[in-house]
């Protein structure tokens, strides 16, 4: 009775990922600070640009990982 209620698609379905919302901050946080140093806006720029690329990188790796093992 409960296989007459399951789905059978042609296509496979994957669960949900927390990459694109992860990669979306990172990629926000980086603009924050690209913008803020080249304006000069405050010496803590180059840190949170920083910081943002490592967050993007991270993304990269992990959500092509995750592509890999799929």
């Amino acid at each position: 009775m409960a296989e007459a209620h399951t789905k059978h698609h042609d296509y496979h379905l994957v669960d949900p990922s927390p990459w694109p919302v992860i990669g979306s901050i990172s990629a926000f946080i980086m603009a924050v600070g690209a913008i803020g140093w080249m304006h000069k806006m405050y010496n803590g720029a180059p840190v949170v640009f920083g910081i943002g690329v490592l967050g993007v990188a991270y993304t990269m790796i992990g959500w092509w990982r995750d592509v890999i093992n799929e």
